[in-house]
């Protein structure tokens, strides 16, 4: 279907994800309390509940609404979580990303979607997500690797 202006109905981008894409842009802001970012991402589309969300976080601006967060997650700085990704043969293929409550995903990690990270997991610094994470399980490393269970009571 062509509008009157001659481009294609699925080149026009809606209002709604140019509006996720700038509150998901500004949501990596220094400025913005690490306590409160959590609203903003809601406002971007992630599905989340009230956590800690450190500065420099990038979130999945394709699909946005494929994250969920539990309650009382710590996701420090510069973390990237994707819920997309590229298959080498062809084609984008999307996923959630569940992650579940009382999580800590450490500095400069990344999850690379779709994956879920069970409750009371600890994911170390620096660490790449390619396998579901069983709950409370400390994972670490490039690719992320078991290193321990943990002792928590949830």
């Amino acid at each position: 279907m062509n509008s009157s202006n001659g481009l294609k109905a699925s080149a026009i981008i809606s209002f709604k994800r140019i509006f996720q894409k700038i509150i998901l842009l500004i949501s990596k802001g220094a400025w913005i309390p690490s306590t409160q970012r959590y609203k903003l991402l809601r406002l971007g589309g992630v599905r989340i509940k009230k956590c800690f969300i450190g500065e420099g976080c990038i979130f999945d601006t394709i699909r946005p609404d494929l994250i969920n967060i539990e309650e009382g997650c710590v996701i420090t700085a510069r973390t990237i979580i994707l819920s997309h990704y590229i298959n080498p043969d062809g084609g984008m293929f999307y996923g959630e990303v569940n992650i579940g409550k009382r999580v800590f995903i450490g500095v400069n990690s990344v999850i690379l979607g779709p994956k879920n990270i069970g409750d009371g997991a600890l994911i170390g610094a620096g660490s790449v997500v390619t396998k579901d994470v069983p709950s409370k399980q400390v994972w670490a490393g490039n690719p992320a690797k078991f290193i321990k269970e943990r002792e928590i009571s949830l």
